[in-house]
């Protein structure tokens, strides 16, 4: 397989075509669905361009005729472009129609090809236009930019913006003439290498077109709008060079079908990866982003994927990792903002762990001793607090009854919980590996805690007659069946006759869908809901499958792995990128279009 077998036709798979983008790393941008010239929403932060569409229009001035191009439409409706393909790579999304109608009395017959680009190099929006006339001999075309939603097509977003939900426009956008568009912050520089062609009958004629973003944090495009166009496709060439040089005997041995899954989960989570100035870090791994909304780093969800990304990235991935590490903030947020790296949200219980699991993969990577030096205190000083503030009389953590602990919207898993009391104990383990690593003496302190952390789990959580871990409350009625437990296989901390009999419950009608897995068990009468996909039953957040696959992979229980697998091929051929979630009762993503969690399923294929 090569970077071009991931291509992807959203036709054939119906596939929203408002969830497609291309991306090259520093910003996105989208297609109007069923038109063949329309442009749609883009984000390159600061600037969201969330309800932007723009349209480049075909005038044909000896005809008096400008070519209608509308994805409203009846058979009453206006001659118009015409769809008859859709194409995408992670870099661009090409469409091909044709106008093939009579315009009074004269037959046009016109190919077209728009090809959008999102640059490597700057900020802004590429096309490439290629027409192809057949009828009549000549034909004069003018090449017409229209914008529409004008008044709030875009604007500059404040930094604390870029969090789950899709930001905005904010102010008033005014035109300066046909070509420049302006907001506070931020002006919009319509590009085109020339606006007006002759046709000839069988000629293809190819035109350049752009627009381009200035203002602070920005970088305008400037020269050759088709060299700022390859830059996309070298973007992804080189990051699929870099993959393939780590990966490629390990990733050549798996099947076909699973080779496409490896490289589908790869591509997702470079689609959170940007590489921008006015960013805090270069690289910066977003949550997911790709259309606008969690453009912010999630320490959660980057710890999913941590171990390859820090395999990928080496050491230039400290600057975020060094970002995390802040016990001043640490506790009052969830996320950080691209731009300024202000921590958004509410504190996670999983958190602590989560930067651990960075760090140790970070360092593990990159046996980079001396930023491993600089993490380590403010690291232990996160895990000693997290310990101080929520350790209960009963020896584990007590994170209450918050809503935050794993986003369930029915009681149960709440109060004194396995899978964060399981990941406490492994972080202060793998606290005395680092500082083994770092030079430093381990501390028996933590060797003592984790122990007895472990030993409280099995005391309070585990269900020996069901075979399962469950929250205190619940462990003697076995009421609530969550795979949240699993994550915590892959730290090799659950004793293996254990996860031996919580593999017995990998199976239909349990957690085992047709097309995945479920987050609740399906039997589950109490806590099973089909609204909450990630975590409350009718599926699972894509990350955490990924992490179930590399736990039970690590244990050696191929047969379990294989029966999820089977279930989650669909993902490699009926996806352009791998959602925040899907369905475990049929082939359906929701949530966010991408996420940088899908390097979990990497993971587990490489184990």
């Amino acid at each position: 397989m090569n970077l071009d077998d991931l291509r992807f036709n959203p036709t054939t798979h119906n596939y929203p075509q408002h969830r497609l983008f291309a991306f090259s790393g520093r910003g996105s941008v989208g297609i109007v669905p069923d038109t063949m010239l329309g442009i749609g929403a883009f984000f390159f932060p600061p600037v969201s361009g969330k309800h932007f569409q723009l349209f480049h229009r075909l005038y044909l001035p000896e005809l008096q005729a400008t070519l209608g191009d509308s994805a409203a439409g009846t058979h009453y409706t206006p001659h118009r472009l015409m769809l008859q393909e859709i194409d995408w790579l992670p870099w661009r999304i090409r469409r091909r129609g044709v106008f093939h109608h009579r315009v009074g009395s004269q037959l046009v017959a016109l190919q077209v090809e728009h090809e959008l680009f999102a640059p490597a190099d700057g900020d802004g929006l590429l096309v490439r236009l290629e027409l192809r006339l057949h009828s009549p001999r000549s034909l004069r075309v003018k090449i017409v930019p229209e914008m529409q939603n004008a008044k709030q097509a875009f604007g500059v977003c404040a930094s604390t913006a870029w969090n789950y939900e899709i930001p905005a426009a904010e102010g008033i956008v005014w035109s300066e003439g046909s070509r420049i568009w302006r907001t506070d912050g931020c002006t919009l520089r319509l590009l085109a290498d020339r606006d007006e062609v002759v046709l000839q009958a069988g000629k293809p004629v190819t035109v350049w077109l752009g627009a381009s973003l200035e203002g602070e944090g920005l970088e305008p495009l400037r020269g050759s709008l088709a060299r700022h166009a390859a830059t996309a496709e070298k973007y992804w060439r080189i990051r699929w060079n870099e993959m393939r040089a780590k990966f490629a005997p390990k990733v050549d041995s798996l099947t076909p079908a699973r080779q496409r899954l490896f490289y589908r989960a790869w591509l997702t989570t470079l689609t959170a990866r940007w590489q921008r100035r006015n960013f805090i870090a270069q690289p910066f791994y977003s949550a997911e982003g790709i259309d606008g909304g969690s453009i912010c780093s999630y320490l959660w969800d980057l710890a999913y994927a941590s171990k390859l990304i820090a395999q990928l990235e080496g050491r230039s991935l400290a600057a975020l990792v060094r970002r995390f590490a802040d016990p001043q903030h640490f506790f009052t947020g969830y996320s950080l903002s691209p731009i300024r790296g202000h921590w958004l949200g509410v504190f996670y219980a999983f958190d602590p762990y989560a930067l651990v699991q960075v760090v140790a993969d970070y360092a593990d990577a990159t046996r980079d001793v001396r930023t491993l030096r600089t993490l380590l205190p403010p690291v232990e000083e996160i895990l000693q607090t997290i310990d101080r503030r929520y350790r209960s009389r009963s020896g584990v953590l007590d994170f209450g009854h918050g809503r935050h602990l794993i986003e369930l919207h029915t009681a149960g898993y709440e109060g004194l919980v396995p899978n964060p009391n399981l990941e406490h104990a492994w972080s202060l383990q793998t606290l005395n590996r680092l500082r083994t690593l770092a030079g430093l003496r381990p501390k028996a302190l933590y060797a003592r805690r984790a122990a007895e952390i472990v030993r409280a789990c099995d005391r309070l959580f585990w269900n020996n007659r069901a075979g399962w871990f469950f929250p205190a409350e619940q462990r003697d009625s076995a009421s609530i069946w969550s795979i949240q437990i699993l994550s915590a296989l892959r730290l090799g901390i659950v004793a293996p006759e254990k996860v031996a009999r919580m593999a017995e419950h990998m199976r239909d009608g349990r957690f085992l869908g047709p097309y995945g897995v479920y987050s609740i068990a399906r039997d589950d009468a109490l806590h099973f809901t089909l609204q909450d996909v990630d975590w409350g039953g009718a599926g699972c957040y894509c990350g955490h499958t990924g992490i179930v696959l590399e736990g039970f992979a690590r244990y050696g229980l191929r047969d379990v792995t294989e029966r999820i697998l089977e279930r989650i091929e669909w993902w490699g051929d009926t996806l352009p990128y791998i959602p925040q979630e899907t369905r475990a009762d049929s082939p359906v993503g929701a949530g966010r279009p991408n996420l940088v969690a899908a390097g979990a399923v990497c993971q587990a294929l490489l184990v």
